[in-house]
Formats: structure tokens, sequence, C-alpha cells
């Protein structure tokens, strides 16, 4: 998914991961909800995943992301997968989801505006992308 569109943190050069160590993560993070994959006729076409830290201070708190294929952009993929996450989070009894995101993907800030994600500040220097810097927006979403 990471190199079909700039919006994410990641391409592909980004991972040198065997097909064991991807599968072990999978099922790992499967297990406990905080990796959720849609997938359509055996093709993974969008995860979600909650990052939740272990230290007692911030265990309440997660960050989160989405990410869908292009060609599945506008389907619904992602909103299926934001109300997933949502659910899992709240059953996990997550207080707040955090998330950060480029400031000039509008798209993507309007859908997370549509869950209720409040913007909570700004970012310089986010990404670095064809010798430029793009700035990122925090959210925010208390459950």
């Amino acid at each position: 998914m990471g190199d079909e569109t700039q919006n994410l943190t990641f391409d592909s050069s980004d991972f040198e991961i065997s097909v064991e160590d991807e599968a072990a993560f999978l099922s790992r993070n499967e297990k406990d909800g905080t990796f959720i994959v849609a997938e359509y006729r055996g093709l993974i076409i969008g995860t979600s995943q909650l990052i939740i830290s272990t230290r007692e201070r911030i265990k309440r708190t997660s960050d989160m992301s989405i990410s869908v294929l292009k060609e599945y952009w506008g389907t619904g993929v992602s909103s299926l997968l934001m109300k997933k996450i949502i659910e899992r989070a709240t059953s996990l009894n997550i207080k707040k989801i955090n998330l950060l995101v480029r400031t000039d993907n509008i798209r993507a800030r309007k859908f997370y505006e549509k869950y209720h994600f409040i913007k909570e500040g700004e970012t310089s220097r986010m990404f670095y992308i064809d010798q430029s810097w793009i700035s990122g927006t925090f959210y925010g979403l208390e459950l």
C-alpha cells in the first residue's frame, strides 16, 4: 500500500521482513485485535492498527493507523476499518485514540473528522518526499 500513495509514512523499501516474520506479526496482532485486516477475494485490501503502550502512564491511549489499497478508496473499506478499530479500542478500555496525518491530505482529514476526531495541532517536517518537507496534523478521539 505504501507504494501506491505518498500519504503513508512508509513504502516497500522500508521493510525487510520475511514472509514467516510477517505471518507471525499478523497472527500475534490479530489475536488481540489490535491489527485488523480487510480482505476481498483472498487479497488484503486494507489494514488498521492500534499501537498501545505497555507503560502504565500512557497505556489507556493508543496511536492508530489505517491504510487501504487505492483501488478500494471510496468503497467503504476505510469506514468499516475505522468502526472496527474504534470498537476494539473501546473494548480494550482505551480512552483516547491519536493519529497523525499529512496536513495537505484533505480527504483523510475530512474522513477522520466524520468520526469525531478533533484537530489538536500541527507539526512541521513530518515527511520528506522528493526533496520537500510536508507538515502533519495531529488528531485525537476521546472515547
